[in-house]
């Protein structure tokens, strides 16, 4: 969930810049102080920069569960055939799904059981259900 940032406690602005903050819940919003900014000048270089967390901070998964960063650039096979690389995770409102692009086209993949049979995150591969896909 978006309001369980305010559990770490390392962070760097666009995976580079180590920097020291506090989040605070306030209604539906997520307030973010970083320690070494005092005016609005100083906050202006921060602004539209994506906050990183160390992998190493991120829980345990359960099997079957996956951090969408870990899907990105997997290989997806069709049986044994390769047919693309997952290049995005994305979200259109009703459901997570896969972005898998090959040379030819684009496959737009329900991220759930009944489309994807398996996933190996230590060989970096998953598997479609060849009922929905075709070779």
């Amino acid at each position: 969930m978006k309001k369980d940032i305010v559990n770490y406690k390392n962070f760097y602005v666009d995976g580079k810049e180590k920097i020291i903050a506090s989040f605070e819940v306030k209604s539906n919003k997520i307030l973010c102080k970083i320690n070494a900014v005092n005016n609005p000048e100083e906050a202006k270089k921060y602004s539209g920069k994506m906050i990183f967390i160390d992998r190493i901070e991120l829980p345990k998964l359960d099997k079957k569960k996956f951090y969408y960063n870990d899907l990105i650039h997997m290989k997806a096979y069709i049986k044994k055939k390769q047919v693309g690389v997952v290049m995005n995770v994305n979200n259109h409102g009703a459901g997570d799904y896969l972005e898998i692009l090959d040379k030819k086209k684009e496959i737009l993949v329900p991220f759930n059981d009944d489309h994807i049979e398996e996933i190996d995150i230590k060989k970096k591969v998953l598997f479609l259900n060849p009922s929905y896909y075709e070779i």
